[in-house]
């Protein structure tokens, strides 16, 4: 990387690893280059990143590149190209340019130069096989750069038209190659492209790529994200507080006739829980919108856009419940109003009754009192304030309420608890993994082959890399472990050569590049390579 030479010459000359590499059982090399080797052809690399080949002392990264990939096939490894960055350094982060094959550092135009110039310079070397065209691409927000597919003819940031030119000027040098293209999201979302095919020379050359650690999972980073917003409310005080309120209108005088009160509950209970759904559903929008953000494929986020056009929906459901509530309570008093003023004429103008074994006798209403004593004007004046007992309708209104929730809540049950019941029988399984992958990856689509170009753990005692081999298995996909490294490059100005050389974790061989450090995982791979000669 950053030494213009590939890690391991510090330690082992360039024909002991090629042939470790053979010995391992594995047939093929994804081979990462930055642009800067292809252009800084004069670039000698530091002393120490060759110290264990002294035949490479004093060549060029450009010579000692090209010596390189003559010793993998001259023992029989096939390889193929990565172009992994555009500057000669370590990958991958979000705010680094290099997601971009376009940036501050080198044209598209350049690019495309650097590709089809490897294309030609190889052509005569069978077993140099095609062109990973970049390596994990993705937005950079900070330049305010998002990638997109098929949506413009802009070479700078829509993969599809880039994908387009590279591959049309590689076959006018090399029409035998494959032509390897990342998806979305760090190498990892394929769903837009496999829908909308680049538009390049040779179909049948086609291979789509994708990346997958288990860091990548999108249910750990869920767990952190609920995580994160769970610390950062001070006081669940204030969210029951909120919800204290949100039912403090049982308090209130309403004014309904039984079945306005009742359409007037309904109303109000569909507007609630649309509201309470469009903030549940906003706060999944987010959690979405902050996954792809961090994942560089703003452009992805198929499952944000459905959930937006989903808050649409219940947001317009809610207002019109909201209107369709208020305005049954207003039609409510109104009719209430009128049915107490009839009540106030009738007792005014007629005469009360009360009947014995006997009959029934009459007794006339006089003045503002009745035979038995009531005083009717402070009854009037009370009901005409209160026509209906505020006690009694919150009751009623409750009780509609109450039935409209009964409805929404079951469909709530069914419909939820079974995602739920299913998701949690699936969490941290093979289940969830291969529904993740499979459909990330697109594996229903067989128009184009899919390599998975990057995976790695640290070690084969974990079940993320049990259910990986099981997954490579299943779908006999092609494959490279990321890395063989046992050690990696790590600049540092201060340093004479400017940087060390320290462990690789994921790296399938020891700091010495001799020792095997998990058998069982260097079986695993070597028998998925064998199975697919």
């Amino acid at each position: 990387m950053e030494t213009y030479v590939n890690a391991g010459l510090h330690k082992r000359s360039l024909d002991d690893i090629s042939q470790d590499i053979v010995n391992s059982g594995l047939n093929c090399i994804r081979f990462p280059f930055s642009l800067d080797l292809y252009f800084k052809r004069d670039f000698v690399p530091p002393p120490i990143a060759v110290a264990g080949d002294p035949s490479l002392a004093g060549l060029t990264g450009w010579e000692i590149y090209d010596r390189t990939i003559k010793s993998l096939t001259d023992h029989g490894l096939m390889v193929f190209l990565n172009n992994h960055n555009s500057k000669a350094a370590w990958c991958c982060s979000l705010t680094s340019e290099d997601g971009l094959w376009s940036n501050s550092y080198y044209s598209a135009d350049e690019w495309v130069e650097c590709l089809a110039g490897l294309a030609e310079h190889h052509k005569d070397n069978k077993l140099v096989m095609g062109m990973d065209l970049r390596n994990e691409i993705h937005d950079v927000p900070e330049h305010d750069k998002y990638i997109t597919w098929g949506e413009s003819d802009d070479v700078d940031v829509d993969w599809k038209a880039a994908v387009e030119v590279s591959s049309a000027a590689i076959y006018e040098k090399n029409p035998d190659w494959l032509i390897i293209v990342s998806g979305l999201c760090f190498s990892f979302d394929l769903r837009k492209m496999v829908h909308n095919h680049p538009d390049i020379p040779q179909t049948d050359k086609l291979v789509w790529t994708v990346h997958y650690y288990s860091f990548s999972r999108w249910w750990t980073r869920a767990e952190d994200k609920f995580q994160d917003i769970h610390e950062s409310i001070e006081s669940w005080d204030d969210v029951e507080a909120l919800g204290k309120r949100m039912f403090a209108f049982c308090d209130t005088p309403l004014y309904p006739s039984t079945r306005l009160v009742g359409i007037a509950a309904n109303g109000f209970t569909v507007a609630i829980w649309c509201a309470v759904v469009v903030v549940v559903n906003h706060f999944a929008v987010d959690v979405m919108a902050d996954g792809y953000q961090e994942a560089g494929c703003r452009t992805m986020n198929v499952e944000g856009d459905a959930l937006d056009k989903l808050s649409l929906i219940l947001t317009v459901t809610g207002i019109i419940g909201a209107v369709t509530g208020v305005a049954s309570c207003g039609l409510a008093e109104s009719s209430a109003r009128r049915h107490n003023a009839k009540l106030v004429f009738s007792r005014r103008s007629t005469a009360s009754f009360e009947s014995d074994h006997k009959g029934v006798e009459m007794k006339q209403v006089k003045g503002g009192v009745s035979a038995d004593g009531v005083d009717l004007a402070a009854e009037d004046e009370d009901a005409a304030e209160n026509p209906l007992s505020p006690s009694c309708m919150c009751l009623e209104f409750v009780v509609y309420a109450f039935l409209a929730n009964a409805v929404i809540l079951s469909v709530v049950f069914f419909v939820g608890g079974g995602v739920l019941v299913h998701l949690s029988e699936k969490q941290a399984t093979y289940a969830m993994l291969h529904d993740e992958l499979y459909s990330k990856w697109a594996l229903h689509d067989t128009s184009a082959p899919v390599l998975l170009g990057e995976f790695g753990t640290s070690n084969s005692d974990n079940d993320w890399w049990r259910e990986m081999m099981r997954f490579i298995e299943e779908h006999d996909l092609t494959y490279a472990y990321w890395p063989w490294n046992g050690e990696r490059w790590y600049a540092n100005a201060e340093e004479v050569n400017g940087g060390s050389f320290g462990g690789e974790g994921y790296g399938l061989v020891a700091n010495d590049w001799v020792t095997i450090k998990d058998e069982v995982q260097m079986s695993d791979l070597a028998e998925l390579a064998a199975r697919e000669l």
